[in-house]
């Protein structure tokens, strides 16, 4: 019951947080009623599984950062097992979603983006880091997230793979996303 009255208090919240013409007080309020339902989640009779799903879609859909006493849930100590779960019915989430068209904008890949945020959350918890990079280099020609994909190669030390990918990045963005041909040209640098 406190869950659902969660719910609801997260959908009307953001509502009333983009909608308000205050200094923050109307999200501060929010935000110091996340603790009790991170309690509820926490006492509830769902399986972790469900917990943690039910957590990481309270938090996707958070435009404000209201929500980040569940992120804090999250990144907290879970059984393996579970984690392994959570990689696989987020990846089932990721295949279900339309796939980006070219003219799309950054806006309409943000929530894919975010999606495959937390499946290399769950596969590093889940200790399935080798299935990390695929999936990166799958995304990374469909949401322009060529950074992240760098990123990780630069932490994984493979900097051939980076510098062929930064390549790409560029040539595939060209003017079109200025901003992010920038970052790659700047990792390159580092590189």
């Amino acid at each position: 019951e406190v869950l659902a009255l969660g719910e609801e208090l997260m959908t009307a919240g953001t509502e009333q947080v983009g909608q308000s013409d205050d200094e923050g007080e109307t999200a501060d309020e929010i935000i110091a009623c996340m603790p009790v339902i991170v309690k509820a989640l926490e006492k509830s009779s769902w399986d972790n599984l469900d917990k943690m799903v039910w957590a990481i879609d309270a938090v996707m859909a958070d435009e404000y950062n209201l929500f980040e006493a569940l992120a804090e849930y999250l990144h907290r100590d879970h059984p393996k097992e579970e984690w392994n779960k959570l990689a696989d019915r987020l990846q089932k989430k990721l295949k279900s979603l339309p796939r980006p068209k070219a003219t799309d904008r950054f806006s309409s890949t943000y929530h894919r983006d975010e999606l495959t945020n937390w499946i290399i959350v769950a596969f590093e918890n889940a200790g399935r880091t080798d299935e990390i990079i695929p999936l990166c280099e799958s995304e990374a020609k469909l949401t322009h997230s060529y950074v992240r994909l760098v990123k990780i190669l630069v932490e994984d030390r493979r900097f051939e793979d980076a510098d062929r990918w930064i390549h790409e990045g560029i040539k595939d963005l060209g003017q079109k996303l200025p901003g992010i041909s920038s970052q790659l040209r700047t990792m390159l640098m580092e590189i």
